[in-house]
């Protein structure tokens, strides 16, 4: 049971993380159209989800978005950092134990 927690653990924060992405999206949808007009562009060539994400994390790091004052977005920016950090704590201390045992 053990060898499958971390694997369990990377899958419920990916699961978490993607449910996220989509309200978040929908919310700057909604709120701000011009800048999901913006978050669009895709100069690259890439597929056009992955550009939209990758422009949209990249906006609410330096962005347009960061500069807002937008409760829903500062805490889904806040919440993605605690995801992160808990989910690494869980797999460190699981691989720990693994060690030990």
């Amino acid at each position: 049971m053990i060898n499958w927690v971390p694997v369990l653990l990377a899958t419920l924060y990916l699961w978490l993380r993607a449910h996220q992405l989509k309200q978040i999206s929908k919310y700057i949808k909604e709120h701000y159209p011009d800048e999901w007009e913006k978050l669009q562009v895709n100069p690259m060539g890439l597929n056009a989800k992955a550009a939209f994400m990758a422009n949209m994390e990249a906006s609410m790091l330096n962005g347009f978005l960061s500069l807002q004052n937008d409760k829903k977005i500062k805490g889904f920016y806040r919440l993605q950092r605690t995801l992160m950090v808990f989910f690494l704590v869980l797999i460190v201390i699981t691989f720990g134990i693994a060690l030990y045992k």
